[in-house]
């Protein structure tokens, strides 16, 4: 997502990412099957006792994801109105980032 606005000056110099080879509307979809995906992880690992349930705290950063994906959707050819959606991606991963790692600390403490 972070790559959304420099398109035009990465193609100018060369650059090939995904937003690139697959243009900003398919990226924002690819951007919210991997967000998405984050969310099943953790809920999988934890059926599968891969993570303990406290993880499933990290779940609480979906309405920021949710936030992220729309914007992502709505505003892929705008630059300026995306922003605000750069903004809930970084907050969403760092947070859900963290609350995984607060999950796993908690963990032996609560069970």
């Amino acid at each position: 997502l972070n790559q959304f606005p420099d398109v035009e000056a990465d193609r100018g110099v060369g650059r090939r990412n995904l937003v690139i080879l697959l243009g900003r509307r398919k990226a924002a979809r690819v951007y919210i099957l991997l967000i998405a995906s984050t969310y099943l992880w953790v809920i999988l690992s934890v059926a599968l006792s891969f993570m303990p349930w406290t993880t499933l705290i990290s779940l609480s950063t979906s309405p920021i994801a949710f936030k992220a994906g729309k914007g992502a959707l709505e505003h892929f050819n705008e630059m300026e109105k995306i922003i605000p959606t750069l903004g809930a991606n970084v907050i969403g991963v760092l947070t859900t980032t963290e609350l995984t790692a607060l999950g796993f600390f908690l963990a032996p403490l609560i069970t």
